[in-house]
């Protein structure tokens, strides 16, 4: 979504002039599609050099979801303390490649938080950058990384409430982005 998005504000950029004046830089598509195949595989080079950690409580469910999920049979989403599942079990499809790649090593998935977060926080910040100007860039910038340092630990938490919400900020400007340039047929 994120790069169907960049290509909607550039061609925005291209047609009208933009308010950036067409001075935004195009998208390099193969540039992304190294950067996410690159990505899983970083992570797991970094998690194999990490020392081994025994999860407990709610990370050692998250992991036995993911080693479901790595199997192909998890069909629920994280478990409630109300007796229900939420909906979905895409996170743990997520984590499952990197896990299985890592040799099932539980200190992988911190690892992949961190990829998570670290895509959303470009993502936000090139999203501003290509719809706004820079210095609205900047000041998101500014804003995540206040958010991010007064939340300790939240960059690398697999916790699916704190896992979620870099992307959904992310996933919020992408759809602004969007809806903003609906006119267009990208």
């Amino acid at each position: 979504m994120f790069a169907v998005t960049i290509i909607c504000v550039e061609k925005r950029d291209v047609k009208d002039g933009g308010e950036t004046g067409g001075t935004v830089p195009p998208v390099n598509l193969r540039t992304i599609a190294v950067g996410v195949a690159l990505a899983p595989l970083l992570v797991v080079a970094a998690a194999r050099l990490a020392p081994e950690v025994t999860p407990a409580g709610d990370l050692a469910l998250i992991e036995s979801y993911t080693i479901r999920a790595a199997h192909g049979s998890l069909l629920v989403g994280p478990y409630s303390r109300f007796q229900w599942h939420h909906p979905g079990p895409l996170y743990f499809y997520i984590l499952a490649p990197v896990y299985r790649l890592s040799g099932q090593r539980s200190g992988v998935l911190p690892w992949i938080a961190v990829a998570i977060n670290l895509a959303a926080l470009v993502a936000v910040v090139e999203l501003a950058r290509r719809s706004a100007n820079r210095e609205m860039a900047l000041g998101m910038a500014a804003a995540l990384g206040l958010y991010v340092t007064r939340v300790p630990g939240l960059l690398a938490s697999i916790w699916n409430a704190h896992v979620l919400v870099l992307p959904m900020i992310a996933l919020s400007m992408m759809a602004a982005a969007l809806d903003s340039f609906r006119s267009l047929r990208c």
